[in-house]
């Protein structure tokens, strides 16, 4: 077998025209294939998760102490930006229940909005989680005639929580969740019936006994430091768009 020794010509080559000479003085053109860069696959488009809708089965489904099972209506809307570690939250509550024989309602009006921050990134919005929210509530609870209370109020604090993807598409969620935070109210007492002439007349007063002129609504208050909320949540990715992975 020769032995070939490339000789590159005198003029501009190209990896496929170079020359070789052999022991024996017969020129030789091998021909090679020219190297190519790598050339990344180009992939469709991915589906990108944009909102969620969500429910708290907590509030759906709450049980009041000394009042029994009060249902209601939560609402969430979960907004999941195209990167990162942060989402928004927006929740609303409403609840209705009353038991006229018994002398007891339970109404309740909650607006909750929330930034969350969840450990894992590139936009993946499941595992752990911490947040700040904050939150208003108007309300009315009666447990008997002469047991009521109606009024307003607001606070906020951090919350802190747990996701699970429930399909491989993470569409379906399952969350756990627990806020703590700061609680204060403005609040009236009221009684079924007049309280001044103890007389039953259908009718709901406030549980004030002093001259009409110089009433003020909302002279009681209450502040509360420790747990605010506590949820177990079941979401669903509503919309989504369309990004490059």
């Amino acid at each position: 077998m020769s032995l070939l020794i490339p000789i590159l010509n005198g003029a501009a080559q190209t990896p496929v025209d170079t020359v070789y000479h052999s022991p024996n003085g017969l020129p030789i053109t091998r021909f090679s294939v020219p190297e190519t860069q790598p050339v990344a696959a180009v992939l469709p488009p991915a589906s990108a998760r944009l909102l969620a809708l969500k429910t708290n089965l907590l509030h759906d489904f709450l049980v009041v102490p000394r009042y029994g099972f009060a249902p209601g209506i939560n609402l969430q809307l979960e907004y999941y930006p195209q990167k990162g570690h942060y989402s928004g939250n927006v929740g609303f509550t409403f609840s209705h229940n009353q038991r006229k024989k018994d002398f007891k309602f339970f109404q309740a009006r909650e607006l909750q909005l929330e930034l969350r921050r969840y450990f894992k990134g590139n936009a993946a919005f499941v595992g752990p989680y911490v947040g700040v929210f904050g939150q208003g509530i108007l309300y009315g609870l009666a447990l008997d005639k002469t047991q009521g209370w109606i009024g307003e109020g607001g606070g906020g604090g951090l919350s802190a929580g747990w996701v699970w993807a429930l399909d491989k598409k993470g569409h379906l969620k399952l969350e756990v969740s627990l806020s703590l935070g700061v609680l204060y109210s403005r609040y009236d007492p009221f009684v079924y019936g007049n309280p001044i002439t103890e007389t039953e007349d259908g009718l709901y007063y406030y549980d004030y006994m002093g001259n009409a002129q110089d009433f003020q609504r909302r002279n009681h208050q209450f502040f509360w430091f420790g747990p605010t909320n506590a949820g177990i949540q079941i979401s669903y990715a509503l919309f989504g768009r369309k990004k490059r992975p």
